[in-house]
This record gives structure tokens, sequence and C-alpha cells, in this order.
């Protein structure tokens, strides 16, 4: 409770601040309001999940901070579908994993990203704050009567290279369920 007080606090100290939200906020027409919260925030890295994969149909190689290397290994080689000596797993140093980091998960879909677009080097970034986000867009969609995917492409509209990747999103999310 003491946190959360503390962010509307006249004292909090801001490192970025562009505009007068709070002025922006009370001079508004429509208001979407949303709390969202995370659970356990002492068991989570303090680095964002990542890893970087490239896949060649003879070769796979993976760059991911991990407290479990073998592990990772394993996973690269299963979702490659390379034998572990055709497979190599750089390990670079990590902000804290806390046991999350001996999962290999993100390895794995960083693999299965990879192997779509062989030869090209992929980075996989998984980052928890990305839930309440794309949650948070999809309430606005919601409260404005508009398609989420419509809004986010609008959105997007002076960021051509995002625009791609959005609408890339269904084989995305193909290639992510392939992962689970």
């Amino acid at each position: 409770m003491l946190i959360k007080a503390g962010l509307d606090a006249p004292e909090a100290v801001m490192g970025n601040q562009n505009g007068d939200a709070r002025a922006a906020t009370a001079s508004s027409a429509r208001k979407v309001e949303a709390v969202y919260s995370y659970p356990f925030q002492n068991h989570a890295t303090m680095e964002t999940m990542n890893a970087t994969a490239k896949w060649t149909p003879g070769r796979c190689e993976v760059w991911t901070p991990t407290q479990n290397g073998e592990a990772a290994l394993a996973a690269c080689a299963e979702a490659a579908g390379l034998s572990p000596s055709k497979c190599d797993v750089y390990k670079i140093h990590l902000g804290g994993g806390f046991g999350r980091r001996g999962m290999t998960d993100y390895v794995r879909q960083a693999v299965v990203i990879a192997k779509e677009m062989p030869g090209t080097p992929v980075k996989l970034i998984l980052n928890q704050n990305t839930i309440y986000l794309e949650s948070f867009i999809d309430e606005i969609a919601f409260a404005t009567k508009q398609d989420p995917l419509a809004l986010r492409r609008k959105l997007m509209a002076s960021h051509p290279k995002h625009l791609a990747v959005l609408n890339g999103r269904r084989r995305a999310r193909r290639l992510g369920q392939a992962c689970a």
C-alpha cells in the first residue's frame, strides 16, 4: 500500500516528463482507467526475459542470459531439430534470474521463430509489462467501439516497421502456440 501511495506523492521524482498528464486527464471528455498489478514482483527477473537465436539447416546458435546452460542447449537442440553438437548456446551475463532463468521456454521460442527465417538472427524479448499495455489498448478499443487490431494499426501508422510486425501477428501467434 505504501508503494502504491508513493506513485501519486507530490514529492515523487520523475526521470522523464513530457506534457502535463494530470491536466490532460482532468480536461478529458472521456476517461478510460485501469489498474494492473504484478504479484510476486520479488520473483521476477531484473531484466526482461530474452534470447537471440540464429538457425540454419546445419547449425543453431543462441545467445541468452541463463542460469542453466545445459538445459538451454537441450532446448535449443530440440527446437532446432539438430543434435546438441550442432548447437551452441552462449551464456551472457544476466541481471538476476532468481530461478526463472533456469527455465528454457524463451530459448525454445526464439529458436522456433528463427527457423522461420533461416540465417537471420532473431531477438526475442518477453517484457511482463507488455500484457498490461496490450490489455489496456484492448480496453481503449472496447470503450471507443473500435476493433482492437484496427486501433493498433492506426497507432502504428507512422511506424512502418512496427506495423509490418503487427500485420504479421497471426503468423507470430501460430509460432507462439507451436512453442507451448
